[in-house]
């Protein structure tokens, strides 16, 4: 007897490439089949979804892929991603006010983004949800690149949500650290939700390559992101789990959790996922064919299409999409609405004139000595929302000035007097130091950071008076990283 065999596609998108595996379904037996990484051709992105959907349908023939339905997932740094608490509620009345606050966090036209919410606790007692938004212009690429590969697009979702609910087992709650060439993301993860999640900034070796001292700036971020990622999880942080899908050291991973005193733990083969199984679930031909853990994000996206569980997080099939009422329903609301609004009328005929007036006067005499605490607490509104907008996102001159510093030399004696930065991230810095050599040795350190362009030296001269200092001004264009 032959049973129905399905096929999923689990798509990671990267900025510069796809990772794929596809999964194989013969009644509750689970099989990964085929894994590759498709790398985007010269002059491609998404930009060009047509051409990059054509060459990517070329790369899973070649490959022998069979899948024609997909479930792909973004990386956190094209996410809009904040944590919330909300009062024990049912399922349509907590989509309404995570509605309402995605309005409020996301500060836009809601029109322009793609947004949905993960629970990351129980309802019953007070829900804590993952607010997460894509804009709808690169959702948009995204569908119509698979299109022109001829794949149909199922769910749409976070990577890292996925995988998190996919490992095996860990002491919760735990902090996910997961490691790509082109991105590394860090969340905190309980019970198999993933309740926070955020992009670090810091880049790492290729597989076969090197890149000394990637190691301290990435401990550096995660120090930064830890206590602001678990200062909501009870008990605080149990272990540091690591995935490694950029094919660094195993060595200088485990020393990654030292900082923070919290043990780590390396996810590094499919077996890690905890897909359903059945006679032993994938074989080991399959997984050995994987090469590694590169692909245990794409094996995780296959497998959740492959179940029946709705996705913690599908932007396609969002939960506080708003479901067209039916003209029945519609009608009696109206109905119901009418018979409100004569009553009240009736009641209001009926009510004391006199005493209505003194309640009146009461009340606004009680709302005029109310007015210097509502003053105040507008004042104290504005304040926090001054202060929630540094706490919550990265300044955008932060990094300018960041990378000015680390190209200043620690054993010349110079220092900066004036930074201007205009909005164009055009900048200009004026300062004296002890020699002109200093000066020029600092000319060469910036225009020799890839961080800098068209680096001038404005003016070099005496500083005059009775030192023998030299004062300086050079111009250069700050390059922003997407």
């Amino acid at each position: 007897m032959t049973l129905y065999r399905r096929t999923m596609l689990g798509l990671a998108l990267e900025e510069r490439a796809i990772v794929a595996a596809e999964i194989c379904k013969t009644g509750k037996s689970v099989k990964l089949c085929r894994t590759a990484e498709f790398a985007y051709p010269e002059g491609l992105s998404l930009d060009d979804p047509q051409p990059l959907g054509q060459a990517f349908a070329d790369f899973l023939k070649r490959r022998g892929f069979s899948a024609q339905t997909v479930i792909a997932g973004v990386p956190a740094r094209w996410l809009l991603a904040r944590q919330k608490q909300f009062p024990p509620a049912p399922e349509a009345a907590l989509a309404n006010m995570a509605r309402l606050e995605a309005e409020r966090t996301f500060a836009t036209d809601l029109d322009h983004l793609l947004v949905d919410f993960a629970a990351c606790s129980d309802v019953d007692t007070g829900a804590q949800v993952l607010l997460a938004a894509l804009k709808r212009d690169r959702a948009e690429r995204i569908r119509a690149m698979l299109q022109a590969a001829g794949l149909k697009l199922k769910a749409l979702t976070a990577t890292s949500v996925v995988l998190a609910a996919a490992l095996q087992p860990v002491e919760t709650p735990f902090m996910l650290l997961s490691l790509r060439p082109g991105h590394v993301e860090i969340g905190v993860c309980e019970d198999g939700r993933l309740r926070a999640i955020r992009h670090l900034p810091v880049a790492l070796p290729a597989n076969g390559n090197t890149l000394p001292g990637w190691k301290q700036p990435l401990m550096n971020e995660m120090i930064r992101h830890a206590a602001a990622l678990q200062q909501d999880s009870a008990g605080g942080i149990k272990s540091l789990v690591v995935w490694n899908g950029a094919g660094l050291d195993a060595e200088d991973l485990l020393e990654l959790g030292e900082p923070m005193s919290i043990p780590t733990l390396l996810i590094q083969g499919m077996r890690e996922l905890r897909l359903e199984r059945s006679n032993g679930g994938a074989s080991d031909s399959a997984v050995s064919a994987a090469n590694g853990s590169q692909f245990m994000a794409a094996a995780a996206l296959a497998a959740a299409g492959a179940g029946q569980k709705r996705l913690p997080l599908d932007f396609i099939h969002s939960r506080l999409a708003v479901r067209p009422k039916s003209m029945v329903r519609r009608r009696l609301a109206l109905v119901g609405a009418a018979c409100i609004v004569v009553l009240a009328a009736a009641a209001l005929l009926v009510a004391d004139l006199h005493a209505e007036q003194r309640d009146v006067e009461l009340l606004r005499q009680r709302l005029d000595q109310m007015k210097p605490e509502i003053e105040a607490a507008r004042d104290l509104v504005q304040r926090a929302n001054t202060v929630h907008g540094w706490t919550d996102g990265r300044p955008r001159f932060l990094e300018p000035l960041r990378e000015l510093a680390l190209a200043f030399p620690v054993e010349q004696r110079i220092w900066v007097m004036a930074v201007n930065i205009r909005q164009d991230m055009r900048a200009m810095i004026s300062g004296r130091s002890a020699s002109e050599r200093a000066v020029l040795d600092l000319l060469d350190r910036i225009r020799s950071s890839p961080s800098f362009a068209n680096v001038k030296l404005l003016e070099m001269r005496d500083a005059g008076g009775n030192t023998n200092e030299t004062s300086f001004g050079i111009g250069f264009d700050f390059i922003q990283k997407e």
